[in-house]
């Protein structure tokens, strides 16, 4: 065996002498980071659970509104969805009604723009039924809305979005269920591929009451449904549904 020479022996002691430094030097550092753990391992372990229950609360919250014919903005901040379900909760119908009739109202010209940045081959339609809403044309604006996210669903997926099987599971739902979507994406979807009242038959909107169904008004059953927020109904459908059959589902 081959011994060091002296000068390397004298170098590998002072390197062992510095790091053995670090290591006290360093020893108050970790105790201080191991207790902060130890404090906080409680708080981490709440987030894990909740990020855990995240997309059911999430869905959950996207129901509710869909249920009063509301569909969520994806411009809001994510937490804007738990609150504006709370308001059909702690406000009467009409008041949760008119803040988000306000809401949509206010971001038409926004949601216009994206929507004919997204769907250039829509501009045309889209201008003429936005106008329409902004010279209070409810009766014209609001078919048009409900007619166009049906045409882009069709133009995504090769599905209308209204349209079920015979045993009554929406064909968009059958369509994306093979498809890799995770459980947050899939809760997001969940307004698209649920049946509420916007989609509900003749038979089934006796337990909705008197709410926004696309077929009532595109085959001139429904003779009252021009109204202001009928026609803020129907752009929240248009502008989530447009944004959603192009983000949440794979391959678009």
């Amino acid at each position: 065996m081959t011994e060091k020479p002296p000068n390397q022996l004298h170098a590998l002691s002072g390197l062992k002498a510095q790091l053995d430094g670090l290591v006290e030097a360093a020893r108050p550092i970790v105790d201080q980071i191991r207790a902060q753990f130890e404090q906080l391992a409680p708080l981490l372990l709440t987030v894990a659970e909740a990020f855990k229950t995240l997309p059911d609360r999430t869905k959950e919250a996207l129901l509710k509104l869909g249920s009063h014919g509301w569909y969520l903005d994806p411009e809001l901040p994510a937490d804007a969805i738990f609150r504006l379900a709370e308001i059909f909760d702690t406000k009467t119908k009409e008041e949760a009604d008119r803040v988000l009739c306000g809401w949509v109202d206010s971001h038409v010209s926004n949601i216009e723009a994206q929507l004919a940045d997204a769907y250039p081959s829509r501009q045309a339609i889209l201008r003429e039924a936005f106008s329409a809403h902004q010279q209070k044309m409810y009766a014209v604006s609001t078919p048009v809305f409900l007619a166009q996210a049906d045409g882009i669903c069709q133009e995504m997926h090769g599905v209308g979005l209204y349209k079920k099987h015979r045993d009554g599971d929406l064909v968009l739902k059958r369509k994306i269920q093979p498809l890799e979507i995770g459980h947050f994406e899939e809760a997001m979807l969940a307004p698209l591929i649920t049946v509420l009242p916007v989609i509900a038959k003749a038979n089934e909107r006796t337990l909705y009451g008197n709410q926004l169904n696309r077929h009532a008004i595109l085959h001139g059953e429904s003779l009252d449904y021009g109204t202001f927020e009928n026609s803020c109904r129907a752009i929240s459908l248009l502008s989530y549904s447009g944004w959603a059959l192009r983000a949440l589902i794979p391959g678009k």
